[in-house]
């Protein structure tokens, strides 16, 4: 759910449920492979890549705390 777009086009940002948990993965659209973000015990969702493309900033409940978290990318 919740798909975003790189600013460059070729990956989107999503949040998933299918490892039970919701999750943020990035799919690379040129090789329809995908990864998985995060791995917190709580709910990550509605994610955002910043303008540079670098980053992705989300919401996050991990450790029941809430609230907006950035991860950087790895290249």
């Amino acid at each position: 759910t919740q798909p975003r777009w790189h600013p460059s086009g070729n990956r989107l940002v999503f949040a998933s449920k299918r490892s039970g948990n919701y999750d943020l993965w990035e799919l690379d659209l040129a090789t329809g492979k995908d990864r998985k973000l995060t791995t917190f015990p709580g709910t990550d969702t509605y994610p955002r890549y910043t303008p540079d493309g670098k980053s992705v900033i989300y919401n996050s409940g991990a450790d029941d705390q809430g609230g907006l978290w950035i991860m950087r990318l790895e290249k």
